[in-house]
């Protein structure tokens, strides 16, 4: 993935916990307008457990290398992305299929950027079946 410093800013105060009780601005960033309030609470409190261990996300996207076996092999990938996500956004997912050779992308409407856990799952879960089915 390509990040920007303004991203990146967002992410390491995601995770150092910095937005943890901030529920409005959580929604914003990850999920679709019509997800309750309640629910991105509920949600963020399963997640604690899985983020008492900061990341270093500076130290993990200058590091993290790309295997050109992973990069170049014919092993159909997709890439779906939503047209609401205000994290990841359309350029920033086509340019990362792009990076791994792929021209499987799918854009999708509706959801945000946790796009398998609110009321739009189906939108991306179809289009993983239909990945599935049609590639192996």
């Amino acid at each position: 993935f390509l990040f920007s410093d303004k991203l990146m800013k967002i992410l390491v105060n995601i995770f150092t916990g910095k937005i943890k009780d901030k529920y409005d601005i959580q929604k914003l960033l990850f999920y679709d307008n019509e997800i309750p309030i309640e629910t991105v609470k509920n949600y963020t409190d399963r997640f604690e457990e899985d983020s008492k261990f900061p990341i270093d996300m500076e130290s993990l996207a200058e590091n993290f290398p790309i295997d050109s076996n992973i990069k170049y092999n014919n092993i159909p990938k997709l890439f779906i992305g939503s047209n609401d996500d205000i994290l990841v956004d359309c350029t920033t997912v086509n340019e990362t299929a792009k990076l791994f050779n792929s021209t499987n992308i799918k854009m999708i409407d509706g959801p945000g950027h946790n796009m398998m856990l609110g009321k739009y799952y189906n939108i991306a879960a179809n289009k993983i079946i239909d990945f599935i089915f049609n590639n192996y």
